[in-house]
């Protein structure tokens, strides 16, 4: 379940240091000097910046990291030095910065910071600053014993020259938007024995509905019954059965226009019998994290009343071997009632998501997203996520929530003359070709989904597959192995401008 942060903010001048403030995270910048405004808090702490230098603990540079303890009465006992990097833009400088500091803070105890320099009274920095802390501090304990689980709560003592209310609205966007992200690395991270498809589907309803979401849970004998065969035929070769989650959140509600949102729901991705190679299959957990991402988004949506109106399908299905799984040639009849011949039972994801998006199209929506982890054929490495789209305003307003939110994207092509691909002799079409290469690959799977939208509906593909867990090769040093939420904090910005321009 999701762990909701509650956030207490007190300035350093009004708290009791001696008792407070057990650990302080300061800023450098370029040229080895400490950021003037963690300067100023320190000394109001009682620590002068020559301490700090005399100590060892200077520089640390850009995105680098140094702690060490402050001994003697009246002050915090360890500080936590991170480099900011000015060139990243000051709102995403404070966000990756503080995600880094989030990460090396110790205990549960209150954090003293100071709002950098580059950042002061730049609209949205508290909330940066808040949201990389709770990135930063999250940690995924389920499965380790005698381990207590990480606090629910954020003390900080700041030192901002802000309005008071204005640091406590940012603060609270901050924590409810890191709260949803982190709530997507879980759900992806979760072992796929105790996430099967009616189990997330009960996460799915509990989370949501707590933050103001209708929600219906479909179940087997209800999607066979309204003909969602996608969905049924991938979930053919497992004992868990399949589920589809259908949320209705209605932010405005002098409205009737709607935005729809499909996640893809793949609990576990065997590759059913094309069975995927050892080293692949371990990483097929995270096959969920469409879902998650996009359940995250609509969860933040409703905590933060953002004035949108929403509907969304998450099918959630397991795929496996066995003697009823689906097999190449098979030909399912989708939802609409289109029809497409199983080349691959891998290329999984785009089938159960063909049911939910020409479901979703039968409301009308003004524009329709679906996320999933489809092919990892993006070709734009580990740090961006890819926008296949030809409505290209729409692909321009994600990568700009991307890049606003710190989980950036790339718009790429939705070339049509390669729908041949996916020509069939038997069926209105596969679902994907023969020995496709790598550079193509994610087109062709984005093809296959536009065969069930509507052609006047703006509509983009969000694939994720290379950004939904970072592995250690691709590490960083604000992001560590494993899941990452992504993109539930680019969805969250993207629904937000949704409704203001309405």
């Amino acid at each position: 379940m999701i762990r909701e942060t509650s956030v207490r903010l007190r300035h350093v001048e009004e708290a009791r240091i001696d008792a407070d403030a057990e650990q302080v995270v300061a800023f450098t910048c370029p040229g080895d000097r400490l950021d003037p405004a963690s300067a100023r808090m320190l000394e109001r702490l009682g620590v002068a910046p020559g301490e700090l230098e005399a100590s060892g603990l200077l520089p640390a540079r850009v995105h680098q990291v140094a702690t060490g303890p402050l001994l003697g009465a009246g002050r915090p006992r360890r500080v936590v030095l991170v480099g900011l990097d000015p060139e990243a833009g000051a709102v995403a400088a404070v966000r990756d910065a503080a995600t880094i500091a989030g990460r090396h803070a110790e205990g549960d105890g209150p954090i003293a910071v100071a709002l950098p320099t580059l950042a002061a009274r730049r609209p949205g920095a508290t909330e940066a600053l808040v949201e990389g802390l709770i990135l930063g501090r999250h940690r995924f304990d389920r499965y380790r014993s005698g381990v207590a689980p990480r606090p629910s709560a954020l003390d900080l003592l700041v030192a901002a020259d802000v309005a008071e209310d204005a640091l406590i609205a940012e603060a609270r966007r901050g924590a409810i938007v890191a709260d949803a992200a982190n709530w997507a690395r879980d759900l992806a991270t979760t072992a796929p024995a105790d996430k099967t498809p009616e189990v997330l589907a009960e996460e799915l309803r509990a989370v949501v509905a707590a933050a103001g979401g209708s929600v219906r849970i479909w179940s087997e004998r209800e999607l066979e019954a309204a003909g969602f065969r996608g969905v049924l035929a991938v979930a053919s070769g497992s004992p868990a059965r399949p589920a589809m989650v259908e949320i209705e959140l209605r932010g405005d509600a002098s409205r009737d226009a709607h935005v729809a949102l499909a996640g893809k729901g793949v609990t576990f991705d065997s590759g059913g019998l094309d069975l995927k190679a050892v080293e692949s299959m371990y990483t097929m957990k995270h096959d969920m994290g469409g879902a998650a991402a996009v359940a995250a988004a609509v969860y933040a949506a409703g905590r933060l009343a953002l004035p949108v109106n929403l509907h969304v399908a998450l099918p959630l299905v397991e795929n496996m071997p066995s003697g009823t799984a689906l097999r190449p040639g098979d030909v399912i009849e989708h939802w609409n009632g289109m029809t497409s011949e199983v080349v691959s039972p891998d290329a999984e994801g785009r089938l159960i998501l063909a049911d939910a998006i020409s479901y979703l199209t039968t409301r009308a929506p003004r524009s329709l997203l679906a996320v999933s982890t489809l092919t990892g054929t993006t070709a734009v490495g580990a740090d961006l996520w890819g926008v296949f789209s030809d409505a290209h305003d729409l692909a321009g307003d994600l990568v700009e929530a991307g890049r606003r939110a710190g989980e950036p994207g790339w718009a790429l092509p939705l070339w049509r003359p390669y729908r041949s691909y996916l020509d069939s002799a038997v069926a209105d079409l596969r679902n994907t070709g023969e020995r496709l290469t790598y550079s193509v690959a994610g087109i062709v799977a984005s093809l296959f989904l536009a065969e069930f939208v509507p052609p006047s509906l703006p509509w983009a593909h969000i694939d994720i597959a290379a950004t939904v867990a970072r592995t250690r090769l691709t590490a960083n040093a604000a992001w560590p192995a494993g899941a990452t939420g992504s993109p539930a904090r680019a969805l969250v910005r993207w629904l937000e401008a949704t409704g203001a321009a309405a």
